[in-house]
């Protein structure tokens, strides 16, 4: 998994901003919310996490796009990243990130030692089973031939392996470096010397960046996604991401986790099912959000919040000459809560409160619309058997197609039907003169 941050020498690298020593806190007039924590670093390694899990998805994509042979990714399961292939083989991926004031990775890097070591022990542990193994990170690699340095280099290293029948065919200043190698992870010559041949090193994207890069830079080359507004983009990213962090924990909602026995076989548990993320799921959930749904017009939402109070008694007159008086309290009390809700919406968003009445009011006349259309064969008072179509109109818009009312609950969309009949938008029977009620 993606470490937290540590020096060349493996020590905890040093904090870019001077943090005062834990007990010693230097006083500032300054608010919290203005000031770095620069004693807890929690928020970097939850970064290196998500650079981990970022990487899964571009490793999907990329599989998505046939540039890799992956059937499957399977996540934190041996490996970091553990890439199912079409041929039945697997190739594993170790992600490890650093700053840039750490420099290149080098063979003297107790981490990078870990990371091939790691990958050593997959292909001892399953022989015959894994065709490459990676190690990627956001830092750049030492690759020199310059004399004194060579030996450092994890990219001469692994040039050299590939070029050499045997590991006693290495040249200097190689032989030296593999030996040393070797005696650092604790592993023979031969399964050293095996897992080196399948090895190689890759640049991922930048630490501070990598979000943009995959939202901008990998996800619009999946199938109708070149098209997609920036924030369209950004949320199917993010949902790609939050994919790979579920399947990185041991979180399963399937039944069997309470029956599997636990010495059971470990292929029929289905924590290591939860794992793995095929392709076709990346597939289905781009296709999924694609599918954008149909948009009122700016402007055509007709409704301003905040006078509803003095429109009460028109909506108590209407609703009674349509023969609907069971009907009042229901309608008054959803349309204040839902004026109190757009309210608060145009508080704390005030940019999403236009597009949301638009959408929502264009909803919920277009559904009273076709309900009048069929009432309006039918004997007077119709109002009762209108208002129960509207009803079971807006009930299943909310629920089977949520996306339309802007994931709005019923009880808001039927206290915006209320708000349109007290300005008058909408009738549950033949119009007459209102000016008594006002």
């Amino acid at each position: 998994m993606a470490a937290p941050r540590k020096g060349v020498s493996g020590e905890p690298a040093k904090k870019k901003r001077g943090p005062p020593k834990r007990g010693a806190p230097q006083p500032t007039g300054d608010p919290p919310s203005e000031v770095f924590d620069t004693d807890d670093r929690g928020d970097e390694t939850q970064r290196n996490f998500r650079y981990q899990h970022a990487y899964g998805v571009i490793l999907l994509i990329g599989a998505a796009l046939k540039r890799h042979p992956y059937v499957a990714v399977w996540c934190e399961h041996h490996e970091d990243l553990l890439a199912e292939r079409n041929d039945g083989l697997w190739d594993g991926y170790q992600v490890k990130t650093r700053e840039r004031e750490q420099g290149e990775w080098t063979l003297g890097d107790v981490e990078m030692c870990g990371a091939i070591k790691h990958l050593v022990h997959l292909d001892v542990r399953f022989p015959n089973r894994i065709s490459k193994l990676h190690v990627v990170s956001n830092a750049r690699f030492l690759d020199t031939n310059a004399e004194g340095s060579s030996h450092r280099s994890v990219c001469r290293l692994l040039a050299a392996v590939g070029s050499a029948s045997t590991h006693g065919s290495l040249h200097a200043p190689f032989d030296g470096a593999f030996k040393k190698l070797a005696a650092d992870i604790s592993y023979g010559h031969d399964a050293l010397f095996a897992a080196l041949r399948k090895m190689s090193v890759e640049s991922g994207p930048q630490r501070e960046s990598f979000d943009a890069e995959i939202a901008h830079n990998h996800v619009p080359h999946l199938e109708g996604c070149s098209s997609l507004p920036r924030a369209q983009l950004n949320a199917l990213r993010d949902e790609l991401v939050a994919r790979v962090y579920k399947a990185s924990s041991l979180a399963s909602d399937d039944p069997a986790r309470h029956w599997c026995c636990i010495t059971g076989e470990d292929r029929n548990h289905p924590e290591i099912a939860a794992k793995r993320i095929t392709i076709q799921d990346v597939l289905d959930l781009v296709a999924d959000r694609q599918e954008a749904p149909f948009r009122y017009l700016p402007g055509t939402g007709s409704l301003s919040p905040g006078d509803v109070q003095e429109k009460l008694p028109v909506l108590e007159a209407k609703l009674i000459a349509a023969g609907l008086q069971s009907q009042v309290d229901t309608f008054r009390d959803r349309m204040l809560a839902t004026e109190r809700r757009l309210l608060e919406i145009a508080d704390s968003a005030p940019e999403k409160t236009e597009p949301l009445l638009d959408q929502v009011v264009g909803v919920v006349r277009g559904e009273y619309a076709e309900a009048l259309l069929a009432a309006e064969h039918l004997a007077q008072p119709y109002g009762r058997p209108l208002l129960q179509d509207v009803y079971g109109r807006l009930r299943a818009a909310a629920a089977s197609r949520p996306e339309m009312v802007e994931r709005q609950p019923y009880e808001l969309l039927v206290g915006v039907a209320a708000m349109l009949t007290a300005e008058c938008k909408l009738w549950w029977g033949p119009k007459f003169d209102l000016r008594g009620a006002k």
